[in-house]
């Protein structure tokens, strides 16, 4: 069976890879490649990738906290919406932008392809808003008032991506519960959250492997309510 990855391999005949080391960072495209390999192993649509800096920087061969430079600098250039812990221990969430900005067009691809499999622009991963699941406007709305109505006033393009990726992640009742314990705890972060509503989600997971009889959801249905 053909990999979800080879609906992805138009990006490399399209002038991203050249485009990301030299305008946005060195070793920027392998950083950005191993979090499409990743999200298309793990998941049927673009979706958020579980990993640590740690685990990433191993995987592309590079320094941790490289790797999160780099993720940082995606970030701002649009490239990724992503989560970036604290350390290189713990869990991050990376995500694709969808639809991607490339220097050469999925169509512009599709005509200069030799390979049969890369002709047609409407089988490409990432190409259009339509390949990934659309926000719940209303619940990433809600999460945004519970955040500034309890964490803090500040607002930019990265702590709204940041709660992007909340609201598709994890389940309403649980992001409600956790920006409780954060005002109680007088945390202004978005950031203490997103990590805080990770380790729950793991602590669930194991929780959930460890009972008898029971069976874990396949990888990509996660997708919370």
């Amino acid at each position: 069976m053909q990999s979800r990855y080879a609906s992805a391999e138009w990006l490399e005949l399209s002038g991203l890879p050249a485009e990301m080391n030299d305008r946005v960072r060195q070793h920027s495209w392998v950083v950005f490649k191993k979090i499409v390999e990743l999200d298309c192993k793990r998941n049927r649509r673009p979706e958020a990738v579980e990993i640590s800096l740690g685990e990433l920087g191993s995987r592309c061969g590079l320094d941790p906290e490289r790797v999160g430079k780099i993720a940082e600098a995606l970030s701002k250039k649009k490239y990724l919406a992503c989560f970036i812990p604290d350390n290189e221990d713990e869990s991050g969430l990376f995500q694709v932008r969808v639809p991607i900005r490339t220097p050469r067009s999925a169509e512009e691809v599709a005509l200069a392809a030799t390979d049969p499999q890369l002709r047609d622009p409407a089988t490409f991963r990432y190409a259009t808003a339509d390949d990934a699941e659309a926000p719940d406007e209303s619940k990433v709305q809600h999460i945004v008032d519970l955040y500034l109505n309890s964490l803090s006033q500040k607002m930019n393009s990265f702590i709204v991506d940041e709660i992007e990726i909340i609201a598709q992640r994890f389940p309403l009742g649980t992001v409600e519960k956790m920006m409780r314990r954060a005002s109680k705890l007088e945390i202004r972060s978005i950031g203490w959250v997103t990590r805080e509503l990770i380790r729950e989600a793991k602590k669930t997971s194991k929780k959930k492997k460890d009972a008898p009889g029971k069976v874990d959801p396949q990888e990509g249905d996660h997708r919370a309510v």
